[in-house]
């Protein structure tokens, strides 16, 4: 097989950003056009959970399926991390990372990220 996933943490994230599900919506449809990926759009779904000890804040789990197969995100704003899952039945060796990198980043404004790309 030739799939590939990425795995992408973002860390000291900007928690408002974290905890806004149009936000993370926004996020999705953008970074999977961004690796040349093909959304499903009506599979989009988000849900917010509240966080212990931080009652402005909440949670995110969101999602999609894709054409070449899924992507998900899972948020902690009390700690600003973030991290999401894209993953796709091709090859993603022709992908733009520095452009999902660099939008990742100014989304979340995030000060920092990891990623691995990981065959399967």
């Amino acid at each position: 097989m030739n799939g590939q996933s990425i795995l992408l943490s973002l860390k000291e994230a900007d928690p408002g950003a974290l905890s806004n599900e149009e936000v993370i919506k926004t996020y999705l449809r953008e970074a999977v056009k961004i690796i040349g990926l093909t959304p499903i759009e009506e599979s989009l779904q988000v849900y917010s959970f509240p966080v212990l000890n931080s009652p402005q804040l909440s949670g995110i789990t969101g999602g999609m399926i894709l054409l070449e197969s899924h992507v998900y995100c899972h948020s902690w704003p009390e700690h600003g991390f973030i991290r999401i899952e894209f993953s796709s039945c091709k090859s993603l060796a022709g992908c733009k990372m520095d452009a999902l990198l660099m939008y990742s980043k100014e989304v979340f404004k995030s000060e920092k990220e990891e990623y691995d790309v990981i065959g399967w």
